[in-house]
Order: C-alpha cells, then structure tokens, then sequence
C-alpha cells in the first residue's frame, strides 16, 4: 500500500490489500483462506481461517463458488445461499423455519404470528419453531394432508367435514363434490 510515498504492509491475513487494517484484504494468505465480504460485489474483505462447519465461513455467511464468504439473508443464521428461502438454521430474531416439507433442508425464517398460529399463513407448525406447508388448497391447516385444513384458500372454497372431526376438512370446488 502506497501512502505519501512510503509502502506500509498489509494485515498479516491479506496477502494483497487497499490498507493496513484486517477489512482491506483483497486477496488472503494461506493461512486465513477464507475472504469475508459484505456483498458480492465489494473489492475489499477480511481473511478468515475456516470456521467449523458451514464450508468454513462464520455464521450469518455462506460459501459462494469463489471460495468468498458472503452475507446470508438478514432472516438466516446459516444459509446455503444469500436468498431469503435458503436459510438452514434462523437468526434468533425470526426463529420460525417454513419449508415446503421435511425432507427440504432450506427454507425461510419469519417471526411468530400474532394469535394461536405462530407459522404464517398455508403453514402449520409441526414441531417446535417448524413449521411446514399445508395443503395447497388450505389456507390453515393441522397438517400437510387435504383433509386437516381448518380453513379454505378461494380456489375451494367449499369445507367438507367428513373425517370425523369437526375442526377439520377438506377444501373443494363445490358443495357437492367428491373429489
């Protein structure tokens, strides 16, 4: 780095760098590989050693192809990706995981719901702060399955008790349907 006509050397991270301090990293040294950046597009970054789990980036960042740590969505604690559905744990301030399903290892972080339901709506909560998506004809639910809606979205919006259970139903075309 060039200063008044005097060179100061980088952080001992950098291995190339804008200025002496550990955040002006342009490239990393061997022994710290892992350059943090606050958005894909910044030209300077710190030098990391990898940090255990999550490809070697610290929480609230994940590994990009370029072998960069780069920030999670605001909602993610870790991620696989910068996009609000990519989050693999929640930050502590949205802690409610929503996937399409459980066999989904990505999904989005939101706060609690105000009222009984703490998932947003089209979801149900299966186990403590997961919640997973209902039917694609309910609007609430008790679980993935047609006949555990407790409401219905306007695509059906004819509510069919017939398991049994007065809470519960399946959302149709029409009142007289049977499928």
């Amino acid at each position: 780095l060039a200063s008044a006509d005097r060179c100061e050397p980088c952080h001992s991270s950098c291995a190339t760098c804008s200025g002496p301090a550990n955040t002006e990293c342009q490239t990393c040294s061997q022994s710290k590989p892992y350059w943090q950046i606050e958005s894909p597009s910044a030209t300077i970054g710190q030098c990391l050693e990898a940090a255990s789990g999550n490809g070697g980036c610290q929480q609230y960042y994940y590994l990009a192809a370029t072998n960069e740590c780069h920030p999670c969505h605001s909602t993610c604690q870790t991620c696989s990706g910068a996009g609000d559905q990519q989050c693999l744990v929640c930050h502590s301030l949205t802690p409610y995981f929503h996937a399409d399903n459980s066999s989904d290892s990505t999904g989005s972080c939101w706060e609690a719901e105000t009222g009984d339901n703490v998932c947003q709506p089209r979801f149900y909560e299966h186990s403590s702060f997961i919640c997973y998506s209902c039917h694609s004809s309910c609007l609430t639910c008790a679980s993935a399955v047609a006949q555990d809606c407790s409401s219905c979205d306007s695509t059906k919006p004819f509510w069919h008790l017939d398991n049994g259970d007065d809470t519960l139903g399946e959302c149709k075309d029409d009142f007289m349907s049977n499928n």
